[in-house]
């Protein structure tokens, strides 16, 4: 397995790791994020309309590029592991502050944007795994809780910063990240996967070689054997997987059910294929729909609506810093005392139509703001907004099997990442086309006013998400000592045994 060869120190998988890795993310990002709308306003020669739309268009190309890995890294991770991929997925964060860093073109750091896949996802899916169903929802409240306390954090650092200096800590952070992944952090996926399937293989090939040596079978019945695909077929073997004699069967033996076993799930490279994961079931359409529309808002209008407070309300450096503090603030408040709460109170998908409503309403009286502090005020509510991701990610995740986590998780990043390209591209040139002359009229808000539409849609979605029960588990119950039937009892101990003689195992 891919993550499990570089665990130095044989620790156990935890959501205590993602915590630290998403935090780490967000902090190096906040260090140099506050300083990039005045870069590249200058840059792009102090024209509102062009930086803008240059800063779209290669956030959808490199949205493109996340849209075509996302949802491939998150189903190659559910084979693999979700170690390697997450490592892979932080690189991107690095390049981008070590380009800044090196004070080269800002065309350079424009380029970098198109690797940025963002790993936030593959945390999810890993915290997924070493939890149980109902732990899930805090554990993701509380993975966002940390990303928002580097938000926190992120600004009041670089606030004391130059602008070089932030760039430069910023990427000796990224590297110690990247290095806490790679030496520390375990693979949550173990060996039950890659053993499963080896079982299956071993199972076929012991009843084609039982085939082989039952001479003295009649062959119509060998044939009937053959032909009869629906039937329970059992043969006993041992912990090599050879044949034994019904007069050798021993303690260690293992009677398997060797009904045609299920061939390995294929991972396609069409990161569509994991995208259409999300059409096999009415719920899983809907709440892909309500992920689109929420997203679209939410991803398409973060670069714009900072340009926005540049032009409308002359926002600096430090206002920046100051509009992504309370942001922070807000979040981290939200996620760590109000989310935890609301889990008690309501269903997870009471808590995403919440979610998006307060953000369309936030976006709404964007519309009609004149003055700095409304804008803080207003973003004081924000926390609010980013509920919906970790409540949308828990419904799905409590309603899909086990092994399709890391699939689900990769479909859900992807319509983020397909968002994250047509948002802004959308909205930067909304804003680039209502703020030139080629309109009769200036109308800067505009971009504010088609989020809060978009959101207007997703929570008419979200009302009509299913109440559903999460996914039960199937449960082994070990039948009586005497009895060894084809469809898979235990003999030489009875149900309550812990270690029974022979046990079933279900390929």
């Amino acid at each position: 397995m891919m993550g499990r060869r570089f665990n130095w120190f044989n620790l156990r998988p935890r959501p205590g790791y993602v915590f630290f890795i998403v935090f780490f993310e967000m902090f190096v990002l906040m260090l140099f994020a506050p300083a990039l709308v005045n870069i590249k306003y200058d840059f792009f020669g102090k024209s509102y309309s062009r930086a803008s739309l240059i800063s779209g268009v290669f956030d959808a190309t490199g949205a493109l590029v996340s849209l075509m890995l996302t949802p491939v890294f998150g189903s190659l991770s559910d084979d693999h592991g979700r170690k390697f991929f997450i490592l892979i997925s932080a690189c991107g964060m690095v390049l981008q502050s070590a380009v800044l860093a090196l004070g080269v073109n800002l065309w350079f750091y424009m380029a970098t944007r198109l690797f940025n896949v963002s790993a936030l996802g593959l945390c999810f899916a890993y915290a997924a795994d070493c939890t149980t169903k109902a732990e899930r929802s805090r554990n993701f409240g509380y993975a966002l809780a940390t990303m928002f306390l580097g938000m926190i954090a992120g600004p009041i650092v670089s606030a004391t910063l130059s602008t070089e200096d932030g760039f430069r800590i910023a990427t000796l952070l990224g590297f110690v990240n990247l290095a806490f992944i790679a030496f520390i952090v375990p693979e949550s996926i173990g060996e039950r996967s890659r053993t499963h399937f080896r079982e299956v293989q071993q199972a076929r090939e012991a009843q084609e070689e039982q085939q082989r040596n039952n001479q003295q079978q009649p062959k119509q019945e060998a044939a009937e054997s053959t032909d009869d695909s629906d039937a329970d077929r059992t043969i006993v073997v041992d912990s090599t997987s050879k044949l034994l004699p019904d007069d050798q069967v021993g303690a260690d033996s293992v009677l398997l059910d060797l009904s045609p076993p299920p061939l390995k799930r294929q991972v396609s490279m069409n990161p569509f294929v994991s995208i259409k994961y999300l059409t096999r079931k009415p719920f899983l359409r809907t709440i892909g729909l309500v992920t689109f529309f929420s997203t679209l808002a939410e991803n398409g209008i973060i670069e714009t609506l900072l340009i926005f407070l540049k032009k409308h309300l002359h926002f600096d450096k430090d206002d920046n810093a100051d509009l992504l503090l309370v942001i922070g603030i807000s979040a981290f408040s939200v996620m760590l005392c109000f989310y935890p709460l609301m889990l008690k109170a309501f269903q997870e998908r009471r808590i995403i139509t919440f979610a998006i409503f307060v953000n369309m309403v936030r976006f709404s009286l964007y519309c009609f703001i004149d003055r700095k502090y409304e804008a803080l005020v207003l973003e004081s509510f924000s926390g609010f907004s980013f509920v919906s991701f970790p409540a949308c990610s828990s419904y799905v995740s409590k309603n899909v099997s086990s092994r399709e986590q890391g699939l689900a998780a990769g479909a859900l990043a992807g319509i983020r990442g397909m968002t994250s390209g047509l948002g802004p591209l959308l909205f930067s040139g909304l804003f680039s086309l209502f703020t030139s002359s080629r309109v009769p009229f200036e109308f800067p808000q505009a971009p504010c006013a088609l989020a809060a539409v978009s959101l207007f849609v997703a929570v008419v979605l979200s009302l009509q998400l299913p109440n559903l029960d999460p996914v039960k588990r199937a449960r082994t119950v070990a039948p009586s000592a005497d009895k060894l039937t084809s469809g898979g009892a235990v003999v030489g101990g009875t149900a309550g045994d812990k270690n029974p003689r022979l046990m079933t195992v279900k390929i």
